[in-house]
């Protein structure tokens, strides 16, 4: 016969048995472990599916995008990380602006404060902001922020200190993230974690804007749908600094610019891996 109560339902079983105090410690350790170990998400794939159904319907959600996006939401409570105010934060821009000088030459100065935080009213589209809606991009580190720009050798770069004005809260996506998805499903209790490892890589992924398909349509979702659930911004990994970690604020008035410089690109290394395939041609 199997049991089909709950919990409250095991103890007043247990409660007509000999030794019942017994059982119904067992009963209680059982019930939170089973609550410590809770799965939220059904496949490490949950993310990739989700991504393929924003392809179609990215206005009119099927029950399974829904069901995803509360996963998230109920799975998210650990990874909140709250920046408190005066934390620093580093923003950069390829390039900088001139003024002139008492011996006829122009010289480089930094952008402005204005040039060097987005426009309220316009944008770009984004890993997380769709076009036309700002966020401010940071980054915990300076190198982080200058090298998510990938600029060339000698490449010049205008830098932004910026200081948080309030605490802010975040939900960290690099934060005990799992391994990355793979063609084998992981163990039960390694799910949750990479499909947030999957989560935290596609907020990561470098932005190209010659890109006419929907692939932004999925981490912008999940960000849209984190911000009108009262989180403040994401941290996600950098893909060059392992340093340091990426934040994307949705409010543009969360940090204000402290001071701005000049750097310049003295060395670029890129990493490759392959071939995937070959053909001989002869």
């Amino acid at each position: 016969m199997r049991w089909k109560g709950g919990k409250r339902s095991c103890r007043a079983f247990a409660s007509t048995l000999p030794h019942h105090s017994q059982l119904e410690n067992v009963i209680d350790t059982i019930a939170g472990a089973s609550t410590l170990a809770k799965q939220f998400f059904r496949s490490h794939l949950d993310f990739e599916y989700f991504k393929r159904e924003t392809f179609d319907r990215r206005y009119f959600r099927a029950d399974a995008t829904e069901q995803f996006l509360i996963s998230v939401l109920d799975s998210c409570s650990s990874r909140i990380s709250v920046l408190k105010t005066n934390e620093v934060l580093f923003r950069a821009q390829l390039g900088h602006d001139w003024r002139p000088t008492e011996l006829g030459a122009d010289a480089p100065i930094p952008y402005s404060v204005d040039r060097m935080k987005p426009l309220g009213d316009r944008a770009h589209e984004g890993r997380i902001n769709p076009k036309g809606i700002p966020c401010l991009y940071a980054a915990s580190t300076r190198d982080a922020a200058m090298s998510e720009m990938r600029p060339g050798l000698s490449a010049q770069l205008s830098v932004a200190t910026l200081k948080l004005v309030r605490d802010v809260r975040l939900i960290d996506c690099n934060k005990q993230v799992g391994p990355l998805v793979g063609l084998f499903e992981p163990p039960d209790d390694e799910i949750d974690e990479t499909v947030w490892a999957t989560i935290d890589r596609a907020f990561g992924e470098p932005v190209i804007r010659v890109e006419d398909r929907a692939d932004y349509a999925a981490t912008q979702i999940l960000a849209e749908f984190l911000r009108i659930n009262g989180y403040d911004g994401i941290a996600y990994t950098s893909q060059f600094d392992p340093r340091g970690y990426n934040v994307a604020l949705f409010d543009l008035n969360d940090a204000r610019i402290t001071d701005r410089g000049i750097f310049s690109t003295t060395a670029v290394k890129y990493a490759f891996k392959g071939p995937f395939d070959s053909c001989a041609d002869e």
